[in-house]
């Protein structure tokens, strides 16, 4: 990735994703979102924040699927689970999984199905 398109932001994510952030990135895209949080705190806001920047293809690897024995009930499963629950009209696949991570590639919006046969 060339430098000038790097952009890091200092701060806790609860408090540093903000709107004024979102605003300033879209309409930009993501084509892969690397989710390195553990805990279910730090990725609640991070799955929010990420949501205005899906596109048909983009990849989310979350890093650390299988903390807490794989518990669905701690961590980043549970996070995405009230994520995928929230927002059932964004459907993902399986994309693909490692002793430690689990990838998800999403396919449409079905609130917006032209917008996938426009990419």
């Amino acid at each position: 990735m060339p430098l000038e398109r790097l952009r890091t932001v200092k701060g806790f994510y609860n408090e540093s994703l903000t709107t004024a952030l979102r605003d300033e990135l879209l309409p930009g895209k993501a084509a892969f979102i690397y989710v390195d949080c553990d805990l279910y705190a730090s990725t609640v806001p991070v799955l929010e924040f990420v949501k205005d920047f899906l596109q048909v293809g983009t990849i989310i690897v979350f890093d650390d699927w299988n903390c807490y024995h794989a518990d669905p009930c701690k961590g980043e499963r549970l996070a995405w689970a009230e994520f995928r629950a929230r927002n059932p009209h964004l459907i993902f696949e399986d994309f693909y999984v490692t002793n430690e991570a689990k990838a998800f590639v999403f396919v449409r919006d079905s609130l917006f199905p032209q917008a996938a046969s426009a990419l």
